[in-house]
C-alpha cells in the first residue's frame, strides 16, 4: 500500500533497491557517509550508467526508507548513512518531529494566508 504513494517507475524503484544495497554494503556509521553530489556521481559514473537529480534521489531515499529496503537511513548535512546506534536514531526522530512541527506551522500559515486573501476578493 505504501509503495503506491511514490511516483517511482519500474527503473526508478530498482535504481533505489540499487542505492539500498549499495548504503547497506559501504555506509554503515556516521564515518562512512556519502554526501549526495557523491552518490549521483557514482550512479552516473557505474557500468550502466544511471542520471538522477537531487528530487529524484531524495524521493528514492524516502522510499527506501518507508518500504525498509535497509537499515535506518539517516540524512545529516547532504549526506546519507546508515545507523543501528539507538541514541542516535532516538535523536533522529527529535529532528524528524521538529521538521515536521516546521512543516505544519508553515501549512497553518499558508493556510490563514490563503483565507485573508479569499476574505479580500
Amino acid at each position: 500500500m505504501i509503495k503506491e504513494k511514490f511516483n517511482l517507475s519500474a527503473n526508478e524503484i530498482k535504481t533505489a533497491e540499487l542505492i539500498a544495497k549499495s548504503l547497506t554494503k559501504n555506509c554503515i556509521g556516521k564515518e562512512q557517509a556519502i554526501h549526495r553530489d557523491a552518490l549521483l556521481e557514482k550512479l552516473a559514473s557505474a557500468k550502466k550508467p544511471i542520471v538522477i537529480d537531487r528530487w529524484q534521489l531524495s524521493e528514492m531515499i524516502q522510499y527506501i526508507r518507508v518500504n525498509n529496503l535497509c537499515g535506518p537511513v539517516i540524512e545529516i548535512s547532504q549526506s546519507y548513512y546508515i545507523s543501528f546506534d539507538e541514541v542516535e536514531l532516538s535523536n533522529y526522530i527529535i529532528i524528524l518531529e521538529q521538521r515536521s512541527n516546521e512543516i505544519m506551522r508553515m501549512k497553518f500559515a499558508i493556510e490563514q494566508q490563503l483565507n485573508n486573501i479569499k476574505q479580500i476578493q
